[in-house]
């Protein structure tokens, strides 16, 4: 995972939840510090903040879609911002990124993201599982209920409580409740 934001904080925050998950992070404050890394590493999602200096999110993105999938012009990305308003979601969608999620991000909403952007690569589709039953694990603990959700990481249903998905249901599952 490539995590950048120019608050030290959030990158430490967003990456320790990652990490907690399993995920190997690494994290850069700025988009240039990012594009450096992506010169070293192909991480399996990119997930970028919208409002930085220098360079923003979107120019960030464009400059990444305009690279060779070899040199990491592929990778699944989320915009992660206080730009929450549907057009700020539109322009992000519109600039490269798949997904928008708007801070604060709760943990769960956050791994589930994950989860779905890594399962729509073959080659970190175990990996996708994992983290799905880890967001499973999460919100059955969160609040009892389950209800059967799918997720486009896996063909495996995974059980998500129905406080969690009434809280903010992450885009990237579809809800039916279990009988």
């Amino acid at each position: 995972m490539l995590v950048v934001d120019d608050d030290a904080d959030t990158c430490e925050l967003v990456g320790r939840y990652l990490h907690d998950y399993g995920a190997r992070v690494n994290t850069a404050i700025s988009a240039r510090k990012g594009l450096a890394l992506l010169g070293s590493f192909k991480p399996d999602v990119l997930i970028s903040d919208i409002g930085m200096p220098e360079q923003d999110g979107y120019e960030f993105i464009r400059e990444i879609r305009g690279r060779s999938p070899e040199d990491g012009g592929t990778v699944p990305a989320v915009a992660m911002t206080a730009f929450a308003r549907p057009e700020d979601r539109t322009q992000a969608m519109m600039s490269g990124f798949q997904l928008h999620l708007a801070k604060p991000v709760e943990p769960a909403d956050l791994i589930a993201v994950v989860a779905n952007l890594m399962g729509r690569s073959e080659n970190t589709q175990a990996d996708a599982k994992g983290l799905v039953a880890e967001v499973q694990t999460v919100c059955t603990e969160l609040a009892g209920k389950p209800v059967e959700v799918e997720s486009n990481a896996t063909e495996e249903p995974c059980n998500l409580t129905e406080a969690d998905l009434s809280r903010r249901s992450p885009s990237c599952l579809s809800r039916t409740t279990r009988s």
